[in-house]
């Protein structure tokens, strides 16, 4: 049997620290109901009459006009950086900055190592770039 191999870039005291700490840093105590309705309904990214009677504004991409961050791993094989394109190119976003590691999974830009985090290496330029 073999032991526990820490490598990657997530240490794995990391991961302990955040879920078993003193205070809760990972899990929300709760999930509201309505929450999981709206992921249900929007998911497809639709004005459908459901959309419509939950409220829900699923296109107005037209209206949002700040720069856009989007940050994909492995986990979504580029959807993420598609669906952020489309919202920027259907938008009046000034600048968009799309980054990427697939080396990374979906939870590592919660966790890695700094050194080894590109998630809030690539955010932090883009927060430079506000000024």
């Amino acid at each position: 049997m073999r032991g526990w191999v820490d490598e990657g870039v997530t240490p794995i005291a990391r991961v302990a620290e955040a879920y078993a700490g003193p205070v809760p840093a990972v899990w929300e105590w709760y999930w509201p109901s309505r929450l999981s309705v709206d992921l249900d309904v929007s998911d497809a990214y639709a004005d459908t009459g459901l959309a419509r009677s939950l409220g829900l504004r699923l296109r107005h991409a037209a209206g949002l006009d700040v720069p856009l961050y989007a940050f994909q791993t492995s986990a979504y094989r580029g959807t993420v950086l598609d669906a952020a394109r489309r919202v920027a190119a259907e938008s009046r976003v000034p600048y968009a900055v799309h980054a990427s590691d697939e080396g990374m999974n979906h939870l590592d830009p919660l966790f890695a190592a700094t050194a080894r985090n590109t998630a809030t290496r690539t955010l932090a330029e883009f927060v430079r770039g506000l000024r």
